[in-house]
């Protein structure tokens, strides 16, 4: 399988205790919890966000073009 085949087409995973899918916009505020977090943020490679359409623009937006794309977010 080819990887941007596999990026594009991620499929949703379900457990009684996970579910696995793709980022949406929906996702924002859950996503801007922890990354605002100045404590989570010291052990990434971004600095904690500052407000959700940080949140939105540098990461949500982006995670989601690049499944159009085939492409991961890193």
């Amino acid at each position: 399988m080819v990887i941007e085949k596999f990026l594009s087409e991620i499929p949703l995973l379900e457990t009684q205790s996970l579910l696995l899918r793709k980022i949406t916009l929906d996702d924002v505020d859950d996503i801007f919890e922890f990354s605002s977090d100045i404590e989570v943020a010291h052990h990434m490679t971004w600095e904690a966000n500052r407000n959700k359409e940080e949140t939105l623009n540098n990461f949500v937006n982006v995670v989601i073009e690049g499944y159009k794309r085939g492409q991961s977010a890193d």
